[in-house]
């Protein structure tokens, strides 16, 4: 499912968790007035009993931006190292540039098998 992030459609999320195999989280890197809203809802969504353990995959979009905060300070600042039970990964794209997300989703599929 691709789900927006607008903050009306979150209460809809988790219509989407049964059944989900891995959860992708996509972050403005160049947003960093949002990375505490972006943490909060990351670390909620994590919590729910229906995506324990499932891999995560946070993609730090808009890195082609001339402002993009780095991958280890937005990693920080949601607090990845604070998520111990499942993988995760983060990876570094540009969707605009195409960069970053066949490796990103190789990623993805590899914990999936």
């Amino acid at each position: 499912w691709d789900l927006g992030g607008q903050s009306q459609i979150r209460t809809f999320w988790r219509l989407y968790y049964s059944k989900t195999d891995g959860v992708v989280f996509v972050v403005d890197a160049s947003d960093k007035a949002r990375f505490s809203i972006a943490r909060q809802e990351l670390h909620g969504v994590l919590n729910e009993a229906d995506l324990k353990g499932i891999p995560l995959l946070v993609f730090a979009n808009k890195m082609d931006m001339k402002d993009a905060e780095p991958v280890t300070s937005i990693s920080q600042q949601l607090q990845l190292h604070l998520v111990r039970d499942r993988p995760w990964s983060i990876q570094a794209c540009s969707v605009l540039e195409g960069n970053g997300i066949n490796e990103g989703f190789n990623w993805l599929t590899s914990q999936l098998k």
